[in-house]
């Protein structure tokens, strides 16, 4: 009986195995520079929105201090002081603002209000890169609280418009300090816009990562 063999050419085989062999490394080295950029962009991505909406929240709570501090009750000496100039005498340096006129209870806040106008414009110019990285619902709630706060601040200069003239300076007046010294209408409105603005940005930032 004749035994049939199956000749190999060893060499040929060789080169085969190597040329699948480089192949193959080529795409594991293709496939883990494609899977590194695409984690690299993402955690690129994730850093850009926390950085983002760090800065913002950092924004919020600065002008959330500011607002406070237009209807802040009592008033600091400097206040006082440049209420002599409409004839206002008094012998105390510090007044409780609430417990002040019309006439000079909304000079003082008018003149707060012109002093932290610019930080709270600057929160409209946030609106377009907290869409644009953030989402459309971190605009919304950043817009409503920009509405807010502008809101605020024009009271304030109405009021002043109208204390010497008309009745609307009561109205302005309950909206932000009324007379018994509690919180206005507009200032009570604000834990909710803060509250909306953090259960937004919290999942942005580091501690929602």
């Amino acid at each position: 009986m004749t035994e049939v063999g199956v000749l190999i050419n060893w060499g040929h085989t060789g080169t085969m195995l190597s040329g699948v062999g480089t192949v193959a490394g080529a795409f594991a080295v293709a496939f883990v520079g494609w899977f590194g950029a695409k984690q690299w962009r993402k955690q690129k991505i994730q850093n850009q929105q926390i950085d983002t909406a760090t800065e913002i929240l950092r924004l919020v709570y600065e002008v959330e201090d500011d607002l406070a501090f237009l209807v802040k009750n009592m008033t600091i000496p400097q206040e006082v002081e440049s209420l002599k100039a409409f004839g206002f005498q008094h012998q105390y340096s510090r007044q409780r603002l609430a417990d002040l006129e019309d006439e000079y209870f909304f000079s003082i806040v008018a003149n707060r209000a012109s002093q932290i106008s610019q930080r709270t414009y600057q929160l409209r110019a946030k609106s377009v890169e907290a869409r644009l990285i953030l989402g459309e619902q971190a605009r919304s709630r950043l817009q409503d609280f920009y509405e807010h706060a502008l809101e605020m601040q024009s009271a304030a200069q109405l009021g002043n418009e109208s204390a010497h003239t008309d009745e609307n300076a009561i109205y302005f007046r309950e909206l932000l300090l009324p007379t018994d010294g509690s919180n206005g209408e507009l200032i009570r409105k604000l834990p909710k816009l803060i509250g909306a603005i953090e259960a937004e940005f919290a999942q942005h930032t580091v501690a929602g990562k």
